[in-house]
């Protein structure tokens, strides 16, 4: 049986019932984290602008939401918006199978597809698991030769969850669904060379919006390649040149362990690329330990994985945007400031004179130990080792192997302190406190709503 059949079965296939209790309550997680990020994305430059785009398009018909707008749209036009705010300030949790953000492109195409459609909670969770679990079994097939090749899998693979996703709540048949498979892989793209500008959240639009397109295309009988996945000149192909693992173990692997399980999600402390944060918390812990000024610092080295310049591709930002993207910066501003928040990232911080020379005195390299190490090891691949020199000849060197991703549930089973405060600082400006507890209970207790319209009424 080929591959692109398989996913799709297993897609038309799997119900929540049958998906384990903690698959479910990572979903949930992932739903409030992403509903946060969204919110506080909302006010970044390139949101701001998409919104006056989308505005001068609107039709005054609309059903689903552009999040604490007050803006009703179409779902394509919705699902564009809010995925770019939910990677606008690249807050969103990262999956590792896919290499990437899983819930930015995907969750926003649910949402805004749920309130057209008037789908149920129980339908949302659903979708989101299978989408995320076919992103990352196909990440396993082409990661990490599409990261090298310059290609984004957030944008790639996600268009691919989302377009999963999007056919699960439409109800497609495996065929259905093998056309809405082929439809988003013609769609694929994003570059990693767009990193640290306003493109790279528009790659997660991008991907929301066309995974409903090729959802709904699909449904009216719209045709595409039948084994788009494993065809000669087909996903695999194309962007990685050869499978990166036996196709066969992959497909045994489908569905167990779910991927929202095991390697698993991860929940962002930092509004910055995922391959800094492992070294922000070795830094922050030597600046607290050692009660380090950053004038006495000579030197920041730090060693992180092999893979890690292709993300962090900014060695000299000028721009906030591109310090997200930039390990100099990053350890910079949290040398300096001793903390890392989104207000940071600015165009005036990258080129105070202060900044700017820091992030002369820090220096990267591969740490022997994470040389060639597969990521979807997840914790260990993203292990970093900081070592700070300074001026008087001291040196000091902290590792951070695990941690450095929010836990996302307290020993009681509710969402962890942590990942409650961060959504609060993320919709402190838009919700009261009292919407932002219902938000949070709607969330936990999602699957009891017939209608997912009764979440997005909290923040619509």
């Amino acid at each position: 049986m080929g591959f692109t059949k398989t996913i799709c079965d297993f897609a038309v296939e799997t119900k929540l019932r049958n998906c384990p209790s903690q698959a479910v309550q990572n979903a949930k997680a992932a739903i409030l984290d992403t509903i946060g990020v969204s919110i506080a994305g909302k006010s970044t430059l390139v949101s701001k602008l998409v919104l006056v785009y989308i505005k001068e398009s609107l039709n005054g018909k609309g059903i689903s939401s552009i999040f604490t707008t007050g803006i009703k749209t179409s779902s394509e036009k919705a699902a564009f918006v809010n995925g770019i705010m939910a990677h606008a300030h690249d807050w969103d949790d990262a999956a590792w199978s896919m290499t990437g953000h899983p819930s930015a492109p995907m969750l926003p195409a649910l949402i805004a597809l749920g309130e057209q459609e008037n789908i149920s909670g129980e339908e949302i969770l659903e979708a989101y698991i299978v989408g995320f679990e076919i992103m990352g079994k196909i990440g396993i097939l082409i990661n990490p030769a599409q990261v090298r090749r310059g290609w984004h899998p957030t944008a790639t693979l996600g268009v691919l969850g989302a377009a999963i996703g999007s056919g699960k709540l439409l109800k497609l048949t495996t065929e259905e669904m093998r056309s809405c498979f082929g439809i988003a892989a013609s769609q694929a793209s994003g570059l990693r060379q767009n990193f640290g500008t306003d493109t790279k959240a528009f790659h997660c639009g991008h991907a929301a919006r066309n995974g409903i397109i090729a959802a709904k295309l699909a449904q009216k009988g719209v045709f595409s390649d039948r084994n788009i996945v494993e065809s000669d000149m087909g996903i695999i192909h194309t962007f990685a040149g050869e499978s990166q693992a036996d196709m066969d173990k992959v497909i045994d692997a489908l569905g167990n362990p779910l991927d929202i399980l095991n390697p698993g999600l991860a929940i962002k402390r930092f509004p910055c690329s995922t391959q800094t944060h492992a070294a922000i918390l070795c830094t922050l812990y030597l600046l607290e330990k050692h009660s380090i000024d950053y004038r006495d610092v000579s030197k920041v080295s730090c060693g992180l994985n092999h893979l890690s310049s292709k993300s962090l591709i900014r060695t000299n930002p000028k721009k906030g945007t591109e310090g997200k993207y930039s390990i100099q910066f990053c350890l910079a501003i949290a040398l300096i400031d001793g903390m890392i928040t989104p207000s940071q990232f600015t165009d005036e911080k990258a080129q105070s004179p202060e900044v700017q020379d820091l992030m002369t005195k820090v220096n990267t390299y591969t740490h022997p130990e994470l040389t060639n190490i597969d990521m979807r090891e997840g914790a260990r691949f993203m292990s970093a080792e900081v070592k700070i020199k300074l001026k008087n000849g001291n040196s000091y060197s902290h590792k951070i192997t695990s941690g450095y991703s929010i836990p996302l549930f307290n020993k009681n089973g509710f969402f962890s302190a942590e990942l409650l405060k961060k959504f609060a600082d993320c919709t402190i400006n838009d919700l009261s406190e009292n919407s932002q507890k219902k938000v949070i209970e709607s969330v936990f207790n999602i699957e009891s709503f017939k209608t997912i319209k009764e979440l997005t009424s909290l923040f619509g």
